[in-house]
């Protein structure tokens, strides 16, 4: 199980994903904490995960699916289309959402982008990365199943 590249790229993209979770893992800053479209949540100056329940629980999708992607090695299929389904597609919409968030409800006032979109786009190409040894690893499996 642990011994194939792809569980181990399934691996960083769970942690690249709960990462999010870090307090100041932040998406954007903005000039002024008082931004009158800024949602409830975000009156600290920072956007992250945790200004929307829909990010959270994207995030959480995302992160969960690449972890149980990892267990399920016995079927390559449910595995690879749990990596990619899962969390690739909701890694997407995450980050779809935060760009929406962004320019929608600070609008303006952004002073800066900020570290919080690597581990995103880490999630999304590490997810990417396991599929596509899923694939080659059945590939390879059915290869010798044509030579028995």
């Amino acid at each position: 199980m642990i011994q194939r590249i792809q569980s181990l790229f399934l691996l960083l993209a769970a942690v690249s994903d709960f990462s999010l979770f870090e307090k100041y893992m932040a998406f954007a800053k903005w000039k002024t904490p008082d931004t009158p479209n800024a949602g409830p949540f975000m009156h600290d100056g920072l956007l992250n995960v945790y200004d929307n329940p829909f990010a959270i629980a994207l995030a959480l999708i995302s992160g969960l699916a690449s972890l149980a992607a990892v267990f399920l090695y016995r079927n390559r299929r449910v595995q690879a289309s749990v990596a990619y389904w899962g969390a690739t597609d909701t890694s997407l919409i995450l980050m779809a959402l935060i760009a929406y968030l962004t320019f929608t409800q600070v609008g303006q006032n952004v002073s800066e982008f900020t570290v919080g979109w690597v581990p995103l786009v880490a999630t999304i190409i590490f997810n990417l990365l396991a599929v596509h040894f899923i694939k080659k690893d059945e590939r390879l499996v059915r290869s010798a199943d044509r030579l028995r």
